[in-house]
């Protein structure tokens, strides 16, 4: 009887799929569980950029979808500002400007809890890294004096809407940073803010 013998795997067989990598930054906020109403939308960043009015005409509807959930007067005004400062980030810093950002917004009692999904250049991906750790262990007056004198000279991603919605609304904040096993980086913001 002979023995049988089996090929030698391949390398990429041996090696498998590059591992996923998963970075989480802040606040876990959890959108599934006693949510009372839901809107989400996908949006190309290119539609944006044709046209910048979109961005601010999509955040209006939110709000206004939204508003009447809520005792605040200003509840249009919050929310509007907010979804604008997401969508805005999500459109700028998209890896390929034909790549779907994904919006969702949920209402829990009288928070609202918004997630917003992009793809982002690879290169970029440290740097998101960087901003997060900031927004996160440094003291958010210092950071935001400290954004603002260098946003002059650098044009690069500051983190400073990101750093006002902490700072002035007083909202939760978690951020995500997944690379796939194609090395794909998607970063999901999500956002839990107190309306009314």
């Amino acid at each position: 009887m002979k023995a049988q013998t089996n090929p030698r795997p391949s390398e990429a067989e041996t090696r498998g799929p590059a591992p996923q990598s998963h970075l989480h930054f802040g606040d876990t906020i959890d959108l599934q569980n006693d949510t009372e109403n839901c809107f989400s939308v996908s949006m190309l960043p290119i539609d944006i950029f044709d046209s910048w009015d979109r961005c601010g005409d999509i955040a209006d509807f939110v709000a206004t979808y939204f508003q009447y959930s809520f005792r605040s007067p200003n509840s249009k005004g919050i929310i509007s500002t907010v979804v604008n400062e997401l969508i805005e980030n999500a459109v700028k810093y998209s890896r390929n400007k034909s790549s779907t950002i994904q919006l969702e917004v949920r209402k829990r009692q009288e928070n609202l809890l918004l997630q917003i999904s992009n793809l982002i250049p690879r290169n970029q991906r440290d740097h998101f890294v960087v901003i997060c750790q900031d927004l996160f262990q440094r003291d958010l007056e210092e950071l935001y004096v400290e954004k603002l004198t260098h946003a002059q000279q650098d044009r690069t991603f500051s983190g400073i809407g990101l750093i006002l919605l902490k700072k002035d609304y007083e909202a939760r904040l978690g951020m995500d940073i997944v690379t796939d096993s194609k090395d794909l980086v998607r970063v999901d913001v999500t956002v839990e803010l107190a309306v009314s």
